[in-house]
């Protein structure tokens, strides 16, 4: 049986210091449901701290990441709605 995929999307903006908190959490609560498998979308909204260079590292040790730049900052909802 295949498992179903949960597709997560957060938009990063000034989030530099807590969102490799916040995948690592998802991780680790995906990991205890076996029916499911995740991916997680992060949306860099141009963030003036360094979260897109957390973000690049984070994918490159960990292919369920993907990091999205946008070219200027569209707020939450234009965020989510890009991931």
């Amino acid at each position: 049986m295949s498992k179903k995929l949960i597709s997560f999307v957060i938009p990063c903006y000034g989030s530099e210091k807590y969102i490799t908190e916040v995948i690592n959490e998802i991780k680790m609560i995906v990991k205890q449901k076996n029916e499911y498998d995740y991916e997680v979308i992060a949306v860099n909204d141009q963030s003036p701290d360094n979260v897109l260079k957390v973000l690049k590292g984070i994918a490159k040790k960990d292919e369920k990441v993907k990091v999205l730049n946008l070219a200027k900052n569209m707020n939450r909802p234009g965020a989510v709605m890009a991931g």
